[in-house]
Order: structure tokens, then sequence, then C-alpha cells
């Protein structure tokens, strides 16, 4: 993990340097809805942009909102003496609130007219895990680490008002927090992750 953090950092540093050096900067706040475990829970956020050229910025933003996990995957059971593909049943229900961090690198061009514009954002997020709810665990050695760092990717519209506000949407999907301990999964095994898909509607002002 330490060294994808690296390579990310580098990645935005060098991106910066070969951009034109434009120094906009803008206030962003944020609501919208999740899905958390079959339920719709509203989020939050606020924020900060950095333009370094017409078209590219930097974002950094702090975001609150629920999460959660709800995996069940049914056992095969043993029904002979010789039996080589036995399984027990896992379940994890499980359900946070959490602080993110998102930093992003940020790439926006009009569509149709100088109003309207398209973005694409990409980058990683620092996550600090708050008030969790182990639910049920059945055969599953949950991860208790209550901070990591995940990757997330975004595209949405932007309208711009006048000039200094504008008005956006947007969906954004996180790769999730790690919470088991054990991989799962016979062919393609990974840990258990949160399910991080959100839709954005936000405002974005010029500061002077």
């Amino acid at each position: 993990m330490k060294n994808y953090f690296l390579l990310i950092c580098s990645i935005l540093f060098f991106l910066g340097l070969n951009s034109q050096n434009k120094k906009d900067w803008y206030l962003i706040a944020e609501s919208g809805f999740n899905e958390v475990n079959s339920k719709n829970e509203i989020h939050f956020g606020i924020g900060s942009e950095y333009f370094i050229s017409n078209t590219r910025s930097f974002t950094f933003r702090l975001k609150y909102f629920k999460t959660g996990i709800d995996y069940y995957r049914k056992g095969n059971p043993c029904s002979s003496l010789f039996c080589l593909f036995s399984s027990s049943s896992k379940k994890f229900l499980y359900e946070t609130s959490l602080l993110k961090i998102p930093v992003n690198y940020k790439w926006e061009k009009a569509m149709f007219t100088s109003k309207l514009k398209f973005f694409f954002n990409a980058g990683f997020a620092l996550n600090f895990l708050l008030e969790e709810n182990y639910i049920e665990v059945e055969n599953i050695t949950p991860d208790l680490n209550t901070f990591n760092i995940n990757f997330n990717l975004g595209l949405g519209f932007l309208y711009k008002v006048n000039s200094s506000m504008s008005i956006y949407t947007s969906a954004e999907l996180f790769s999730g927090s790690p919470k088991s301990e054990d991989k799962i999964g016979f062919i393609s095994s990974s840990k258990i992750r949160t399910q991080e898909t959100l839709m954005n509607f936000g405002i974005r002002y010029k500061l002077k």
C-alpha cells in the first residue's frame, strides 16, 4: 500500500509541474446519497479546488458518510464419508460511519456550450473509520483497522451559473475499506470490502 501511495503522489506532482500555473481557488460543498445494506443514506462534504490550467485541477475534500457490508455465502456441508469440497457458510453484516479525505486530479471540458462541462476525476483517499457496528459475523475474521487508503474514480457534469458559481452532479466509486483478515473466494480471492458508490450534488464557488 505504501508503494501505491508514493506512486500516486509522484504522478500528481509530475502533472502539476507540467501544467500552466493558473492559480484559481474554489470552495466546494456537496451532498448526496449512497446505499448502505439496501438503505439509502445521505452524505456530506466540503473542500477546495485548485486549477493548474483551464481544464485541469486538484480537488481536496473532507467527506462524511455511512457505508457497510452485507455478505453471505452458503456453505457446502459434507454429505458422505469422502468429501473433498465441503465448506462452511460465511456471513458478514457490518455498518460504519467514516471520515474520508479524497485527493483527486480532475479534468473538465466544455461540451455543446461553454456553460456546460463534463469532468473526470481520479485519485486516492484517506479513510478514518468512526463508529463501527459488527451486526453479524460468521466464520470470518474481521479486520479491526480503523485507518486505510483506497482509490477512487468519478465522472459528472457541471453547469456554470455565473462567473463565480457553478453547480454539478457526479457519480463516484471508491475501492472500499478491507474488513476481513482472510481472503474470500476460490479462483479470484480477495478481502471483503465496504461498498462505496456515491451520487454527489454540489456547488462550486470561486474565491476572489
